[in-house]
């Protein structure tokens, strides 16, 4: 199977891996998706290839930073830990 699609799950991260974090510049990639369902249970899935996310203009950034992709000052200040520094996310929404 190439995609599956749920209905009625919630996106809560996107897993991502990082490597080895002693380099400077770090390669990191989406490894997987963690997502609540409609049962309440917190579901993991790991993609074979690539992870696509589409969740509209305000719910991808806020995905994002709450997997570690954002401004480091701002995520830090929420406790999240920094994947990707990358201030731009969710700053030019109108």
């Amino acid at each position: 199977r190439n995609l599956e699609v749920v209905v009625g799950a919630t996106v809560l991260k996107v897993e991502i891996d990082c490597g080895d974090k002693g380099g400077a510049k770090r390669k990191c990639r989406a490894k997987g998706v963690w997502f609540r369902a409609e049962d309440g249970k917190d579901v993991y899935v790991e993609g074979r290839k690539e992870i696509l996310l589409a969740a509209s203009a305000v719910q991808t950034p806020k995905i994002l930073m709450l997997s570690g992709v954002g401004e480091e000052e701002e995520l830090r200040k929420h406790g999240i830990e920094v994947k990707v520094s990358s201030p731009g996310v969710g700053k030019n929404l109108q």
